[in-house]
């Protein structure tokens, strides 16, 4: 078994907009960002959905 040791500065958990929006901040600034997200789809609950679902 192979064990491969990532070092990252910063681990998120969540891709909704506060997640990505943390994701993005800290990237620009320089530290090594991990984001992970559960579903297939970031965004959390502002992803877009078919309109007839809305109405």
């Amino acid at each position: 078994m192979k064990n491969d040791v990532v070092t990252t500065d910063v681990v998120i958990v969540g891709g909704g907009l506060a997640g990505l929006a943390a994701a993005c901040y800290l990237a620009r600034g320089g530290a090594s960002v991990q984001l992970y997200e559960k579903s297939a789809r970031l965004g959390g609950r502002r992803r877009p959905r078919p309109l007839m679902a809305i109405i």
